[in-house]
């Protein structure tokens, strides 16, 4: 049955077959990067999260459970392979936001989502800024791309933000959260105000090609997602 059958949705030409593979890379100063590359089957392995030197210098920790007991410089990852495109009705969100690290929901392959959290492990304040951008975009896989961000600062207050490039030609989507647009390659660049010692933020990210958004010239197509996280105000 077609996505668009169940959404009762207009029909249109559809993606048959995607292969879509994660990857996932902290660089710089301190980045995330969540990656969808769309090839006939290609295997690319498990790719890693790192931070830089500088990064780990002013103490700012990853982890993919809340104790940090086991906070390093790099998190592995492997990646997700041979899915097909999906909607936002049929992500589990809630059980994603609730498993530490990757979470494989056993009725869906078709997305990817990752819980991590950031700690401000040195003695002083400091602000992050995050930039999320899209690079080595083929065959407009951006028109199809979601982006479901969950910011929790363990505190009360959580935000959820999808993201989606905006359409020339606005459809009524059903079933779907009200997304914000963007244009280019910047998807968005979000603010992590005074991050004090000790404090700890919670990101789960939630990716998927939007079935009602896909097309068969998407096939074969590839994406990159860089999201970098970038101290702002400390002293060098």
């Amino acid at each position: 049955m077609r996505l668009s059958e169940v959404l009762g949705a207009q029909k249109k030409p559809k993606l048959k077959r995607r292969y879509v593979t994660l990857i996932i890379l902290i660089s710089g100063l301190l980045s995330l990067g969540f990656g969808f590359v769309t090839f006939y089957g290609l295997q690319t392995g498990t790719y890693a999260l790192t931070m830089s030197p500088e990064a780990s210098e002013k103490n700012i920790q990853l982890s993919e459970s809340l104790d940090f007991t086991n906070a390093a410089s790099r998190l592995f990852v492997n990646p997700t392979m041979d899915a097909l495109d999906t909607t936002y009705l049929f992500l589990n969100v809630e059980a994603a936001i609730n498993t530490d690290g990757r979470y494989t929901d056993p009725n869906n392959k078709d997305y990817t989502a990752y819980t991590f959290y950031i700690k401000n492990s040195g003695l002083e304040m400091v602000d992050l800024t995050y930039t999320i951008s899209l690079n080595d975009i083929h065959n407009n896989l951006d028109d199809a791309i979601r982006i479901l961000v969950i910011e929790d600062n363990l505190q009360g207050e959580v935000t959820r933000t999808m993201y989606q490039k905006e359409d020339p030609f606005p459809k009524n989507y059903v079933n779907l959260p009200e997304a914000v647009t963007f244009s280019g390659t910047t998807v968005a660049e979000r603010d992590i105000n005074k991050l004090q010692a000790g404090q700890i933020r919670k990101f789960t990210y939630l990716m998927w090609i939007e079935g009602q958004d896909s097309s068969d010239e998407m096939l074969g197509g590839r994406i990159r997602f860089q999201i970098n996280f970038e101290i702002s105000n400390a002293d060098r």
